[in-house]
């Protein structure tokens, strides 16, 4: 069994890494 504490903070990381590797090149982009 997985603990919820682990679910939790392991999805949230995920979810930060994908809004970065998403929102990183909108933000950039048109700056280089």
């Amino acid at each position: 069994a997985v603990s919820w504490g682990k679910v939790r903070s392991k999805a949230r990381r995920i979810t930060v890494e994908g809004d970065a590797t998403v929102l990183l090149p909108l933000i950039f982009g048109p700056l280089l």
